[in-house]
């Protein structure tokens, strides 16, 4: 006959399988259930997103000549990185977010296919020239002054899927880069406006001396770097925006 301590031994190990199981197929449960409710991933989008010129053949030209020169292209007209095909929506902002488009998001939905845009809902648009393809480009206006003393902007685009699901879609100030934090965008930045250059020249006067010096040139958000003059001679800073105000300061005689 077993001994007591072996019939006591016995119904307490099944009561701890027992509810052991149990544990496990509450937690499994848990888990299936924290699975449903989690949100769903915003999808990603493939491809870049790219700023042109009116008809496509100058692809992130980076710097333009006025607001209402920079359009939105699909992609490339040769090969490169495209938007897959889908419909999606833009805005303008400066480089920290603040909205600048000023027409409703509604006006700025536009379409892909073949890597190329096909439609537009409310802005001017331009044929596509170095494709035979059918593509347009889409002109980015209406949208503010940029508050960035460089004179930045940027562009940036996001799946039209994506964009409506948004509470705050139906605002009029509606930011989506903003009000959708979760979504998954593309963005390309560039500057607006004539732009000039900056010479930094080191003379020698009473006398000859040569070498090099290192000065730092502060110009804000436009530029800011050391940059090394031989002596005498001379740097050249391009394409700084207009009123820029640099301040260029002599650091030592070697670099």
């Amino acid at each position: 006959m077993p001994s007591r301590g072996s019939l006591a031994l016995l119904p307490r190990t099944k009561k701890g399988l027992v509810l052991f199981w149990t544990a496990l197929f509450m937690l499994s449960v848990a888990l299936q259930y924290a699975a449903a409710m989690a949100p769903q991933k915003a999808l990603a989008i493939e491809g870049a997103v790219f700023t042109s010129n009116f008809d496509g053949t100058g692809i992130d030209l980076n710097i333009y000549d006025d607001k209402s020169a920079v359009y939105l292209t699909g992609g490339p007209c040769q090969g490169g990185s495209h938007l897959e095909d889908g419909d999606y929506y833009f805005q303008v902002t400066s480089p920290n977010g603040q909205l600048l488009s000023s027409d409703s998001i509604g006006e700025r939905a536009f379409t892909v296919d073949g890597g190329f845009i096909v439609s537009s809902s409310g802005h001017v648009t331009h044929d596509v020239a170095c494709t035979s393809d059918p593509g347009i480009t889409v002109q980015l206006m209406p949208y503010d002054d940029t508050p960035n003393p460089g004179g930045e902007y940027k562009l940036t685009v996001g799946l039209a899927s994506d964009v409506e699901a948004c509470d705050a879609f139906a605002n009029d100030d509606f930011n989506f880069v903003k009000d959708c934090k979760q979504i998954e965008t593309k963005s390309d930045n560039y500057k607006v406006g004539p732009n000039g250059d900056l010479e930094i020249v080191k003379e020698v006067e009473g006398g000859e001396a040569s070498g090099e010096i290192v000065v730092h040139v502060d110009c804000g958000d436009a530029f800011e770097d050391d940059v090394t003059i031989d002596i005498p001679g001379s740097v050249v800073i391009h394409d700084l925006p207009e009123d820029t105000e640099c301040t260029v300061t002599e650091k030592s005689d070697r670099p």
